[in-house]
């Protein structure tokens, strides 16, 4: 019992850490370009985000799981800073939407650096796109294919989980 109390006063700090580096994290508030190819860019609108105009869901006291009935990535279970309001791939001119729910403070994995965005496959039929997003604390994943003028995407997912199922699946 007294191993488990000496990791107290760790964990303590490292969350103070976390929150103190998450606190002087200016977001970048509004439109991001990405260029990805001469025929493609990722556009990113982002606003503050605005707790009042959400349905927020705690799975524990002090645990933010779900926005909106779904679930967060991005905000390590507290009130995000900011969110995505808009989401597109331009592609030859034409603006094709790409799915954008539950994505919250998509900063750069790098910090100073543009988004992280960038194509994974291009083929004739098609292009699949992955972004890679955090704030400090909580970095994720999300990859969107491209078809014929339509999208899905097909990931989102914390970055340390896609790492680990990849481990687990090449044992």
């Amino acid at each position: 019992m007294a191993r488990l109390y000496g990791w107290i006063p760790t964990i303590f700090a490292s969350a103070l850490l976390v929150q103190s580096a998450y606190a002087q994290v200016t977001p970048p508030v509004g439109k991001q370009i990405v260029t990805l190819s001469g025929r493609a860019s990722f556009v990113m609108e982002t606003r503050e985000f605005a707790s009042q105009q959400h349905t927020l869901t705690y799975c524990e006291p002090q645990r933010l799981c779900l926005i909106d009935g779904y679930p967060t990535f991005g905000a390590e279970g507290v009130v995000p800073r900011l969110q995505v309001t808009d989401l597109a791939l331009i592609l030859d001119g034409k603006r094709i939407p790409l799915e954008h729910r539950g994505m919250f403070n998509p900063w750069s994995p790098v910090e100073g650096e543009d988004l992280h965005v960038r194509i994974v496959e291009d083929a004739p039929n098609g292009l699949r796109i992955r972004g890679e997003f955090s704030d400090g604390s909580a970095a994720y994943l999300a990859e969107w294919l491209v078809i014929g003028g339509g999208s899905a995407r097909v990931l989102i997912d914390c970055v340390e989980c896609v790492a680990a199922r990849a481990a687990a699946n090449q044992r």
